[in-house]
């Protein structure tokens, strides 16, 4: 677990022969994620993130001892924020030479041109113009279209037909699978929501009921490092003790 220091350094001599147990602490803690991440086979480089979110105490003032740090490493930061993606690849950028359509309908939304209309003039039905009414190659032309017209028209009339009597049947049908499909996955998606739901009702309730224990527990690690500490420091002041009066 992360253990926050809840009063700074829990122990620092003033002479200087002693370090601060926050480093040790430090230490242990990295030793003990390490092992941590080993036993739960995490890749070598990446963390165990082990936190326990509905009774860790953060102290607040971590919150601005956080931006601090993050201005501080900004200082030293080469790149200025308006260029930080200045590594990055340039904007990509099309090449349309084999397609010559798509060239011109790039070129037409660059410019924000409006997509021009259908050409419906060969849908019409219309004599030659007058210049043409003795042309028979016109009047060819003319009648050939009204026979695709009228073809055209034809096939219409068969869908229609064909969807009146099978239509409805068949959008019912589609109506009902879909719906079957959403329902499906509306239940789907309900029952991961109750299993989210409970997953975190259990996390707090088992994270509350040893919290108090938890902490309790960090305290007495603490005042256990206080202690051993302290000894060291009375070992090695004796030590020196006996080192001056050995020279004495």
């Amino acid at each position: 677990r992360v253990l926050q220091e809840p009063h700074g350094p829990v122990f620092q001599r003033t002479s200087g022969v002693m370090a601060a147990v926050k480093s040790a602490a430090e230490l242990i803690l990295e030793a003990q994620q390490a092992q941590a991440g080993e036993d739960a086979g995490l890749e070598q480089g990446r963390q165990l993130v082990d936190s326990l979110p509905y009774c860790d105490q953060i102290d607040t003032a971590l919150r601005s001892r956080a931006d601090q740090l993050v201005k501080e490493e900004l200082r030293t930061w080469p790149k200025q924020p308006s260029d930080y993606l200045a590594e990055l690849p340039k904007e990509f950028e099309p090449n349309f030479e084999k397609f010559p359509m798509l060239a011109a309908e790039w070129e037409r939304v660059g410019k924000s041109q409006a997509l021009s209309c259908l050409d419906a003039e060969r849908y019409e039905l219309s004599e030659p113009e007058s210049s043409s009414k003795k042309n028979v190659d016109a009047w060819t032309k003319s009648v050939n279209n009204a026979s695709s017209q009228l073809e055209h028209q034809n096939l219409r009339i068969q869908n229609l037909e064909l969807l009146s009597q099978h239509g409805g049947k068949v959008w019912k049908a589609s109506n009902a699978q879909l719906e079957s499909l959403h329902n499906r996955i509306k239940d789907h998606a309900e029952e991961l929501e109750n299993e989210v739901e409970v997953l975190n009702r259990e996390r707090k309730l088992k994270q509350l009921s040893v919290g108090q224990q938890i902490h309790s527990l960090e305290q007495d690690w603490y005042a256990q490092i206080h202690k051993n500490m302290e000894v060291e420091a009375a070992c090695k002041h004796i030590e020196s003790q006996m080192a001056q009066s050995d020279k004495q």
